[in-house]
């Protein structure tokens, strides 16, 4: 047993001599990964050539604008901002502000500058309101502090001044107030608000005379920790500008130009209907059967009804609804047709008896008017509609004419006149109306034929020119759409700048 043992002790000792020595474990340092040395990238260098800022052009003063190129490199996280100063001297002390601005391109904005010039699609702007960064201070609140300096200021009377701090310093709960107690809350209830208009009239007229001054301005470029100012020779440029109030709004001249234009037009037109009063106007079919219906009805010896829906003198349907019974009473006198008209609203009735009786008296027949032909069925709206219903089916009428303002009774006379068999003519310009018109009667004026009704049936000079200038104009605009439609579709393929087509027909505001 010893031998064995002798022998494994010996073969573990030359086994760990032919081992190869194993290296001491180094100290432990902490683990660092390769770094590499960067240069954070230079903030952009602006043209101090091209920074400017002046009034902005177009408003009443209330904005200065300050614009610099576009760098050709914009670095993502670069902001501006701009420095204002009341003096050249003031920077680097508290009267200088630091504004952040956003940018916009210039032709981005043609309302103030223009869209059709190259170098505005590179230059930045910004606007800056001086009144808000030197705001001027606020008046307070109502207090007895505030009322001492008003009566130091000559704005309260000694008298106003006692009687007002009384009332203040009083805390008295509304609903223990006597009658003169709450005359005197009342009182300084209109004090405070006559206070509260002044202070902001007086405020008004101090912003208005801050922005007005001029003052002097820098810019900068920043990543949040550099700041790089347009410089020239290592020295900050300064540039100054003031608000002021421009009398004319440059970016209302296309709409100016349209009004004028189409104001000749119409003008003309006028001047040709007077030397000519056969000028052509495109036919109104629901007009050209006027004389057809009272015809017919003259043969069938039935009257004629006249409805003028629930309009009142005010509204210019049922003007329009008058002048069109002007030319059905003169029709019907001429044809010897007795005329039925029904009127909702006291003031129409008047009108339309006034209106029928001169049509008689022109006609050389003022005998044959009668006014209860004339009347004031109901002033309720369905029974309104009962009322005319029935003389319809009662008097069985030969031609019907609706014309003025309708409501939800439209489809319900339409139907009824319809049952009697006579020809319908109906107008309105009540939109959701009208297609219960078109369904149930034989002739419908659409919308705007309504007002043009005047014009076709008395062919008045000017009427009539204004008519046909007015059909000019809509004949130019829909040109203009479908002309301006196809450009748009177009410049899509040929990358073409439409940008001088769409300032011109945009009505800026």
């Amino acid at each position: 047993m010893i031998a064995h043992g002798a022998i494994t002790s010996g073969l573990l000792a030359a086994l760990a001599f032919l081992a190869p020595p194993t290296a001491a474990a180094p100290a432990s340092r902490p683990a660092t990964a390769p770094t590499t040395s960067t240069a954070p990238a230079p903030l952009p260098l602006l043209d101090p050539n091209r920074f400017a800022a002046y009034d902005r052009p177009s408003d009443d003063g209330s904005a200065v604008i300050v614009e610099w190129a576009k760098p050709l490199h914009e670095p993502e996280g670069i902001s501006y901002v701009v420095e204002i100063a009341p003096s050249p001297d003031a920077f680097g002390t508290d009267r200088a502000k630091t504004v952040p601005v956003r940018p916009a391109l210039k032709a981005t904005n043609p309302k103030f500058f223009s869209a059709l010039s190259a170098s505005n699609r590179e230059l930045y702007y910004a606007a800056v309101t001086p009144a808000a960064v030197f705001p001027p201070p606020a008046p307070g609140k109502f207090t007895a502090e505030r009322i001492d300096k008003l009566l130091a200021a000559r704005r309260l009377n000694a008298k106003q001044a006692a009687r007002a701090k009384e009332l203040l310093a009083s805390k008295k709960p509304e609903a223990e107030l006597s009658s003169r107690e709450k005359r005197q809350r009342r009182w300084l209830g209109r004090l405070q608000a006559y206070i509260s208009k002044s202070d902001a009239r007086t405020l008004k007229a101090r912003q208005r005379e801050i922005n007005g001054r001029t003052y002097y301005f820098r810019l900068a470029v920043t990543d949040g920790g550099r700041k790089a100012y347009v410089a020239r020779g290592g020295t900050p440029v300064t540039v100054s500008a003031g608000g002021r109030a421009n009398w004319i709004k440059h970016f209302r001249w296309n709409n100016l130009v349209f009004a004028l234009t189409f104001s000749a037009v119409v003008m003309a037109f006028i001047h040709i209907a007077r030397r000519n009063p056969n000028l052509f106007i495109r036919k109104i079919a629901g007009l050209e059967a006027v004389d057809e219906a009272i015809g017919r009805a003259t043969e069938m010896g039935r009257p004629v009804f006249f409805v003028h829906g629930l309009g009142s003198m005010q509204e210019l349907a049922t003007i329009a609804a008058v002048n069109v019974l002007a030319r059905v009473a003169r029709r019907a006198a001429d044809y010897d047709t007795r005329v039925r008209v029904m009127n909702y609203e006291p003031i129409v009735t008047a009108v339309s008896q006034e209106v029928v009786q001169q049509a008689y008296t022109e006609a050389g027949r003022p005998d044959a008017f009668d006014p209860d032909d004339v009347s004031l069925v109901a002033t309720t709206q369905f029974s309104y509609v009962a009322a005319v219903s029935g003389r319809m089916i009662r008097e069985q009428p030969a031609a019907v004419f609706m014309v003025g303002r309708f409501f939800a009774e439209s489809l319900l006379l339409a139907e009824t006149g319809a049952s009697t068999g006579a020809i319908q003519v109906a107008g309105t310009d009540s939109y959701t109306q009208l297609p219960f018109f078109i369904t149930t009667c034989d002739y419908t004026l659409i919308g705007e034929e309504l007002y043009a009704a005047s014009a076709y049936l008395s062919r008045e000079p000017r009427m009539l020119g204004s008519l046909r200038g007015q059909d000019v104009g809509k004949a130019f605009l829909m040109i203009v759409i479908v002309v301006g439609a196809l450009l748009l579709t177009l410049a899509g393929f040929f990358d073409v700048d439409l940008t001088l087509f769409r300032d011109l027909f945009k009505p800026l505001s």
